[in-house]
């Protein structure tokens, strides 16, 4: 019955986008990631697709089937846009001297495909409204993660919950925290269903956070909290602190002694080496290798390189238990500096500066009341990408697709409120057609063919 319900969604969805709007498929599209049929019990009588393939082709073909947007700039000329391909381009480039070829070839591909999304998203997100659907969306789906969690067992730390890319604790608990930012900011600017999602999301998603035990995803949690903080309207302040509380008390009921006794052992590894544990070690260790390896690739050793340069810079008792052993990036901004380059560097912190110049840009305005609504979007997505920027510390998430998404929609959204606040000479050279002057009676009898009076203005 369950595979059932999801062919009739996944089949109506498609529908819409077809012929109704593509916003539906990309909808679907971010939705089949979270369900991920594959990696779930129900799905064993499905047919062998992929589904999320086929839910963003069919999406792209009815995008490209409608007008193009005049109002706005084309992706490719926003800022993020020009800094994907560019990093896109580089990757490429690379394949010639990258170490592990296949790993290599796998990641360019890769972001060829997060191009795409990167378009769909930006082209399709033509509205605030459309933006805070897209998170809500999200949020959904990172609860239905938590649905999911609910009836696991497991020891340890929770795995397996999500599905590529999210499927081990970690990155599991950085991707649910993103959700759980964003449905904290939304709470304060909804109504609604939309406010009744928040809330039901909000413990479900906590709890996978706290299964999961990452510390990395703990310390993202805090980080974008502040963020939240400097960043909210005035508007919403008082609710916002009202929220806060709220949320402290929920987050204090879904944790346990275990979740609190990982999270001290942060504090001991920041103090001393000795102290940390294994797992804190590992990262140290790895750390100061990969800043080795940076002095003999300057222009990145490719995708997984590594893993392959780490036998030669780390002591055995650090590599993993294979009969090929290796020692994987647990540092997002290691991994781009040591397998991209300089290059890759540079694009690690482009990224950076364009999403939190965008958030000071937005502070500014933080006490206009007609400002606010957009605010609480820009927060959430800010927010977001603090959380995978802090959790990418601990954790590599250079191939995490929940950066696109909040790159894209933030773009999309910086070109919507320009679009909204931009003179009317502005609008008509971005493609804006021009209004029609209003007619006086008594212009519009001298259209009639009765003499008019030209005003000192003609």
């Amino acid at each position: 019955m369950t595979a059932i319900i999801f062919l009739l969604l996944f089949a109506g969805g498609l529908g819409l986008c077809l012929f109704r709007h593509p916003i539906y498929g990309l909808y679907t599209y971010v939705a089949v990631f979270y369900l991920h049929p594959p990696s779930r019990w129900w799905a064993a009588s499905l047919p062998d697709l992929r589904w999320s393939y086929l839910a963003a082709l069919v999406t792209l073909v009815a995008v490209l089937a409608r007008p193009g947007d005049t109002t706005r700039p084309q992706w490719f000329s926003t800022t993020p846009g020009k800094l994907l391909i560019a990093f896109t381009a580089w990757v490429w480039i690379q394949f010639p001297w990258a170490l592990s070829k296949e790993d290599h070839q796998f990641f360019a591909v890769l972001y060829i495909k997060y191009l795409v999304v990167f378009y769909l998203v930006y082209r399709l997100l033509d509205s605030r409204e459309r933006v805070v659907e897209f998170l809500l969306v999200h949020i959904a789906g990172c609860a239905y993660l938590g649905f999911v969690a609910l009836g696991v067992r497991y020891t340890g730390r929770l795995d397996g919950v999500g599905g590529p890319g999210i499927d081990e604790a970690n990155l599991l608990a950085a991707q649910v925290a993103t959700g759980v930012v964003a449905a904290g900011m939304l709470l304060l600017s909804e109504r609604g269903w939309k406010r009744l999602l928040c809330f039901a999301a909000l413990p479900l998603m906590l709890n996978v956070m706290v299964m999961a035990g990452s510390r990395g995803a703990f310390l993202s949690v805090v980080a974008a909290g502040m963020v939240l903080w400097y960043f909210k309207p005035k508007a919403y302040t008082k609710a916002f602190y009202v929220y806060a509380i709220v949320g402290l008390f929920a987050v204090a009921y879904v944790t346990n002694d275990a979740f609190w006794q990982r999270m001290t052992t942060i504090g001991a590894a920041a103090e001393s080496y000795d102290e940390a544990d294994e797992s804190a070690q590992n990262r140290m260790v790895g750390f100061k290798a990969q800043l080795q390896m940076t002095k003999s690739w300057p222009h990145g050793a490719g995708h997984r390189g590594t893993a392959v340069l780490s036998p030669k810079y780390m002591e055995a008792k650090w590599l993993s238990k294979s009969a090929n052993p290796q020692r994987a990036s647990h540092n997002t901004l290691m991994t781009a500096w040591v397998e991209q380059g300089l290059p890759g560097l540079y694009f690690y912190g482009a990224f950076f500066f364009f999403v939190f110049g965008t958030l000071f840009r937005r502070r500014a305005v933080r006490k206009s009341e007609e400002a606010a609504p957009w605010n609480v979007v820009f927060a959430a997505l800010g927010a977001g990408f603090t959380v995978m920027y802090i959790a990418g510390q601990f954790v590599d998430v250079a191939k995490a697709e929940i950066y696109i998404w909040m790159i894209a929609a933030m773009a999309a959204s910086v070109e919507l409120v320009r679009r909204e606040t931009a003179p009317v000479d502005t609008k008509v050279k971005r493609g804006v057609a021009r209004a029609k002057p209003a007619t006086s009676p008594r212009a519009a009898a001298g259209a009639r063919g009765s003499p008019a009076r030209k005003s000192p203005a003609s």
